[in-house]
């Protein structure tokens, strides 16, 4: 190997709450705060979910790991939507993960993504499926904490009681 090749054993990179060993193997500051208040029998859902399924060891919420999937046609968003709710009446997971600025994220998707961009209907659709998440969400969950740009939302519990705490 040329000499300055090799890699340590250890190296020590900065992160966000101190110095971590081996980033590859850091979870995110998200996937902490989830697994130090979940089982791994506990459900959870955040859109793009592998990495916070893998870090926390809790079961997906829902078959689908992603809502980019809502711009595979004009109508995906709408078809892959009553299957994802339905999966979370079915899974009831404890945590559900929104971007902290809802409707900036919607709006950032449906000018940036191509296949969004250029059909509006599509987009529309898009939005109008984010939107029934939204509302899923607010009526089952309460804001538990914000994380960076996320929003962690906790299930209600059975009565309806709200225990909201923004760490």
């Amino acid at each position: 190997m040329a000499s300055g090749t090799a890699r340590a054993d250890v190296r020590t990179w900065p992160a966000i709450t101190g110095t971590i060993s081996k980033p590859w193997q850091a979870k995110t500051t998200v996937s902490e705060y989830v697994a130090t208040h979940t089982k791994s029998r506990d459900a959870v859902w955040k859109d793009d979910a592998a990495k916070l399924w893998l870090e926390t060891g809790c079961r997906p919420a829902t078959r689908f790991p992603l809502t980019f999937l809502f711009a595979n046609h004009d109508d995906a968003a709408l078809e892959y939507l009553p299957r994802i709710l339905g999966d979370f009446d079915r899974t009831q997971p404890k945590y559900i993960i929104l971007p902290a600025q809802r409707q900036r994220m919607v709006k950032h998707q449906v000018d940036h993504i191509v296949e969004l961009a250029r059909f509006p209907r599509r987009a529309e659709n898009f939005a109008r499926a984010w939107q029934r998440i939204f509302a899923y969400v607010d009526d089952r969950y309460v804001l538990e904490a914000r994380i960076g740009n996320d929003a962690i939302y906790r299930r209600r519990d059975a009565d309806g009681a709200t225990i909201a705490r923004i760490e």
